[in-house]
């Protein structure tokens, strides 16, 4: 764990990174799409929106500067061929009357809302944060900080509840975790007020829905208490307690059926938490906690057993006369606060980590759709979190070979080793690119340093052999290909890379060969491609083999490789495809890329 001052700066970084995490209609709002309109820039109200941070079907959000508040807030926004729906406009509009009439600590601030040429939109505080359901991995998350996370939404509901109100769509996406540990609950678009006939009827999210809920019948804060109690299931074990695959079978299954124990699926949680669980998953709200403050205090109650069992303790008399038992009695109250500090710290830590790898995801998302600029504003905010990621910095060399930028890739890719230099990924990206720059010698140090670390590492073996065949040292290129096969049989480049040098050299045989050069690299990139269809230079040189011989099947190849990516006009250009050259198709295919 790292100290105070690394926590504490770590939690400063977060927060000027700006990257903010949004659900605030039951949506993680990250998105990549090119097909909705960009407000950025515009002003709503005394706000001018300054970079869309979230987006989702029921709306978008953007960071903006308020200018009468003289800071940045968060501005959500109707998508605007919604802004004609009554329900959703209402349901919109409800959030932020909801919102706006419940200030707590764990309820996320709605400071106004307003319309503007008929585009309605909300203004809220900016929270740099993560929704809960971020940080949900296969196996949960510790107990102790589920704990500490479900009762602060409990305390959240319970100031919600006396002011009548319920909101119907507990859930991990509407549950943010703030930088500095705080638990916010956001999304309340199909809140109503108890008692009412909005709260009847089958809102919500059916993963999470109680049962009378599901029934379609007016809910109080019990139904509240049964939403957080699937979420607290699902954060102490990574599933939730119903797994089915449609909403009619979830409905029925909240409905009907048990869940497994909690203690079956983690064993050692203690037994006091398995009760409050099933107490809150009772299937009769009557069975439930009758109000969130009464679950609250007994999550509490939980977390401080939790730590009992982590801490040591100090046995000594129990007397109000015995200064050493009060000694022991400061000592351990200093102790409660210290771990509520640590837990506290380690919720912001869990925020600030799961925005950074959530940034870093989002960056390869939009590479994959090559939206470079977005890809490395992404990572420029994943970077101001986790400075020294290693892996973060080879994706944005990644980004910047996408975009030619070979100097700048080639410093992040020197950096990654330089934090990390025994990662062979690292040293082989940067061998690799080393190699395409010209540098052969500090090419072959780090490729042969990674070899070191990992012999199975294709990328690497694959770039030594290009080393090798720069140098014409043929011999000891096939060496390696075949090495990279032998040794990693299901990776499908070492046969392409073998196949390769066996086309471009084709008197390339030893004594130990039995086939001849073209024959074996025709198997080479049939398996190739058994191995993995999509891989388009399988599919090529497959074409540049077979075209002299078979026009109609050469074409057939080389169609598939372009529909598997293949996108380099010049090697169209191969001696071998001088039989196409009279077909339509081909000359189709030369359209396709701009051609003639």
């Amino acid at each position: 764990m790292p100290g105070p001052a690394a926590l504490l700066s770590a939690i400063r970084n977060s927060r000027r990174a700006g990257y903010n995490r949004r659900t605030t209609l039951g949506h993680d709002m990250a998105g990549t799409r090119d097909d909705i309109e960009d407000l950025t820039g515009t002003m709503l109200g005394q706000c001018r929106l300054i970079e869309r941070i979230g987006m989702g079907g029921m709306g978008h959000v953007y960071r903006a500067r308020h200018q009468g508040l003289d800071k940045d807030v968060a501005v959500k926004v109707l998508p605007r061929e919604l802004c004609n729906n009554s329900v959703m406009k209402e349901r919109f509009l409800n959030e932020a009357r909801t919102a706006g009439q419940l200030e707590h600590p764990n309820i996320m601030p709605v400071y106004a809302v307003d319309e503007q040429q008929g585009q309605p939109y909300i203004v809220m505080q900016l929270i740099d944060g993560v929704p809960v359901s971020r940080l949900v991995g296969r196996q949960g998350v510790d107990p102790l900080l589920a704990v500490k996370i479900a009762a602060q939404v409990a305390r959240g509901l319970a100031f919600a509840h006396r002011h009548s109100t319920v909101h119907r769509d507990i859930k991990p996406d509407n549950l943010m975790i703030t930088s500095n540990g705080r638990v916010k609950i956001t999304d309340f678009g199909v809140a109503a007020a108890l008692g009412s006939v909005l709260s009847g009827g089958h809102s919500g999210s059916p993963p999470y829905m109680s049962p009378e809920q599901c029934r379609g019948e007016q809910v109080d804060g019990r139904s509240d208490i049964y939403s957080l109690g699937v979420t607290l299931y699902l954060l102490l074990t990574g599933r939730r307690p119903f797994l089915g695959e449609t909403p009619q079978a979830l409905i029925l299954m909240h409905q009907q059926d048990d869940f497994p124990r909690l203690t079956h699926l983690r064993p050692g949680l203690p037994l006091e938490l398995e009760r409050i669980t099933n107490q809150m998953l009772a299937k009769k709200p009557e069975a439930r906690y009758q109000n969130a403050e009464e679950l609250a205090e007994d999550l509490e109650a939980a977390g401080e057993a939790l730590r009992n069992l982590r801490r040591r303790t100090v046995s000594v008399k129990r007397s109000d006369q015995s200064s050493i038992y009060r000694l022991a009695q400061k000592a351990e109250e200093a102790a409660s606060e210290e771990f509520n500090r640590h837990e506290t710290v380690e919720l912001a830590i869990l925020s600030i980590t799961t925005q950074a790898d959530a940034a870093t995801g989002d960056a390869q998302r939009a590479m994959r759709l090559a939206r470079y600029d977005e890809a490395l504003k992404q990572i420029d905010r994943a970077l101001k979190i986790k400075p020294d990621d290693p892996r973060t910095l080879l994706l944005r060399g990644h980004i910047y070979r996408k975009q030619r930028k070979l100097k700048e890739a080639l410093d992040d890719y020197r950096r990654a080793v330089e934090v990390s230099p025994d990662d062979p990924r690292a040293r082989s990206f940067l061998g690799g690119l080393q190699r395409m720059m010209g540098d052969l010698g500090g090419a072959k140090e780090n490729i042969m340093h990674a070899l070191k670390l990992d012999a199975m590492n294709v990328e690497a073996r694959i770039s030594l052999g290009k080393i090798y065949e720069k140098g014409r040292a043929l011999t000891s290129a096939k060496r390696e290909y075949e090495k990279a096969v032998e040794l990693v049989p299901a990776d499908e480049r070492g046969y392409v890379a073998l196949a390769v040098l066996l086309i471009e050299n084709p008197s390339l045989k030893d004594k130990h060969d039995r086939q001849e050069p073209l024959d074996r690299a025709k198997e080479l990139l049939e398996k190739a491609l058994e191995l993995n269809p999509s891989f388009a230079e399988s599919a090529y040189w497959l074409a540049v083999l077979t075209a002299p011989a078979d026009t109609r099947k050469g074409m057939d190849y080389l169609e598939r490789a372009v529909k598997n990516g293949f996108k380099d006009r010049k090697r169209l250009k191969h001696k071998a495809f001088a039989a196409l050259e009279a077909f339509p198709s081909f000359k189709n295919l030369l359209k396709v890329f701009g051609g003639s």
